[in-house]
Order: structure tokens, then sequence, then C-alpha cells
């Protein structure tokens, strides 16, 4: 038996098991990062919230809370709702420029359809629509913005579409690029 045969293979032995150390270092840590990065879209929805402004053409002169007459907002897919939010309460004034800005934040109810469901669910929703209680029926909506947060961790950014509004419910379709960072 020659020992420097078995120093040889315990020296590959001893270099094969450090790269294969190293390998399950770099391969644990890269894991373990695109786990958590996707970690909060496959978490359950548990809470949303939102900030929603929509701004009309009016020459109103407006600068008023309305504390009982708020707005809602809710993702839906096919006319079913994935998600729904609400406030009680919503805002008006005049910019100045020939535009009325409703505004509310939203929250979602604890009893909400959407609890409980998978974050990553909301990424199949082709439809945001929008209402307030205050804005008249017949509108004519220039711009707005929904920003949407989950799990207070994360963002959706939907841009509301100018648009002429006959019955109050303004709507932003084909929102699918809106949860592009979904992973």
């Amino acid at each position: 038996m020659d020992p420097g045969f078995w120093r040889s293979v315990c020296y590959a032995v001893v270099f094969l098991g450090a790269a294969l150390v190293v390998t399950g270092s770099i391969g644990t840590y890269y894991f373990t990062a695109r786990m958590e990065a996707v970690a909060p879209f496959r978490q359950s929805v548990k809470t949303a919230t939102a900030v929603l402004e929509i701004a009309v053409e009016s020459d109103a002169k407006i600068n008023t809370e309305y504390l009982d007459k708020g707005a809602t907002a809710d993702f839906s897919r096919e006319g079913e709702i994935l998600l729904r939010m609400s406030s009680v309460s919503s805002s008006a004034r005049q910019s100045g420029s020939g535009r009325v800005i409703y505004g509310a934040k939203l929250g979602m109810n604890a009893a909400d359809a959407g609890l409980g469901t998978p974050v990553q669910a909301l990424k199949t929703a082709d439809t945001v629509r929008v209402f307030f209680q205050k804005m008249p029926l017949e509108s004519k909506v220039l711009t707005g913005r929904l920003s949407v947060t989950i799990n207070g961790e994360v963002l959706v950014e939907i841009d509301i579409p100018s648009q002429e509004v006959k019955d109050g419910l303004v709507a932003a379709r084909g929102i699918f690029g809106a949860f592009s960072h979904f992973q």
C-alpha cells in the first residue's frame, strides 16, 4: 500500500469537499435571496390600502371634505370582483386649471372576498373600477391614479385614462402591465 497514493486521494477529497462547500454556500445565498424576493407575492392578502385621485373637467369652485360620502375601487376579472376597497369619506378641490380633483384613502373591509386569496391572484385582474359618491354621474375624467399597497409590501400603481363617464363609474381596462413586477 503506497502512502503517497492515499495522500493524493485525501487531497482530492479535501479539494472536492471545499468546492462543494463553496458551491453550496453560493447556491444557498442565491436561492434564499430569490425566495425572499417572491415571498410577498405568495402570501395571502391580509390588508390592502389605497390612495385614489381622479381629475375631472369642471369649473366648480369647491374645496371640501365629504365626511359621509366616500369612494370605492375594485379589481375584477371578467366581471368577478377579486378585491374591493372603500372609504367613508372623500375630498374634492378645484385645482385652478378647470379641473376638480376628487381624492380618497381606501381600505379593504375585513369581510372582503379577497381576504386570504394569494397576492399572485390579483395579476389576473383585467379591470379596475372606481366610484366617488360626490362626483357628478356625468363627468369628463381627465386623468387619475390608484396606488394600492397590499400587505404593507406590494405596491400596485394604476393610471386611470381619460374618459367620458355617464353613470359615475370610472374604469381602467387592460391593467395587466401594473402587475409586471409580480414574481
